[in-house]
């Protein structure tokens, strides 16, 4: 059997809008580098601040889509918390599995970016590029079409996402010894995946500014 995952040894800490514009990849394809599938280039676990909200009283039962109501409690509308990214609903589709409906209680003025991973429950592996679109309303959330194209991972299960501002950061060394000026959150993450079996060092740099929140399904 094919070892699916490698584990590398760093744990993530996680902390914790508005032009319309057509939704977009910003990751330029670099991080595809015919990585066998019997590999992994690194490992994330589940945001322990990710957690249940209490109930408010609601209905967004007529504002969801149908496709993504069974995801619904009316009683409790952005039933995810997070210190990044705030409140939010988010749901997959049950019969496209390459669906998401991402709802933010709070306006984010950046694009919001999301990434498909597969997750084996204890450890999550990117497995397609990054999508990024505006939401201009608060209220109602965007639908998200993801893409499994990563070269060696095309049959796993897509079951988590990484979400992210479309925000430029200065990482902290050994992101200086490639770049000088700040660059995207998407960017510093696919280069912790491509170097995380030679050195956690990348992924241990990408955590510290804590921009990101991983979701399961």
């Amino acid at each position: 059997m094919l070892k699916i995952f490698t584990i590398v040894s760093f744990i993530i800490l996680l902390a914790s809008c508005d032009v319309p514009r057509s939704r977009t990849t910003i990751y330029d394809g670099s991080y595809a580098s015919q990585v066998p599938s019997s590999q992994s280039p690194g490992s994330f676990y589940d945001d322990p601040d990710d957690k249940e909200l209490p109930e408010v009283p609601t209905d967004p039962v007529s504002i969801i889509p149908t496709e993504y109501q069974y995801c619904v409690n009316p009683a409790i509308p952005f039933p995810r918390t997070s210190s990044y990214i705030g409140n939010y609903f988010i749901c997959q589709q049950q019969t496209d599995k390459t669906k998401v409906y991402f709802w933010p209680e709070n306006r984010i003025n950046t694009q919001v970016c999301m990434i498909p991973l597969y997750s084996n429950g204890s450890s999550s592996i990117n497995i397609g590029d990054a999508q990024c679109q505006y939401i201009s309303s608060t209220t109602q959330g965007v639908e998200f079409t993801l893409y499994k194209n990563r070269a060696g991972f095309e049959n796993y299960v897509m079951n988590a996402v990484m979400i992210m501002r479309d925000e430029s950061m200065l990482y902290p060394y050994p992101y200086t010894l490639k770049y000088s000026t700040p660059i995207s959150n998407t960017t510093a993450f696919y280069l912790c995946m491509d170097t995380a079996y030679q050195t956690a060092a990348y992924c241990q740099a990408f955590a510290s500014l804590r921009q990101y929140q991983l979701h399961l399904f």
